[in-house]
């Protein structure tokens, strides 16, 4: 039987609230959370800007992040469903 658990930190389905599933892994939102706050602290030491006050700057980064999504649904596996 397999067993779905992130392949970042390796918590089990059961030990997260969320759990995303792609093509060759799954992230779960403990991870999602960690990564978001690695690219705001990256973009303001790389561009000086800050995105969390400046929306602009948001806005811009995640009509990036939407074009540059593959052309696949990523399935969402979430706590109630266990």
């Amino acid at each position: 039987m397999k067993m779905d658990k992130c392949s970042f930190c390796g918590r089990e389905k059961k030990e997260v609230n969320l759990l995303i599933a792609g093509m060759e892994g799954h992230i779960c939102d403990n991870c999602v959370e960690q990564a978001h706050a690695i690219v705001e602290e990256e973009f303001k030491k790389d561009q000086g800007i800050d995105i969390r006050s400046d929306r602009m700057a948001l806005q811009r980064l995640k009509e990036a992040a939407e074009k540059a999504k593959p052309p696949f649904r990523i399935s969402i596996v979430n706590r109630d469903t266990k």
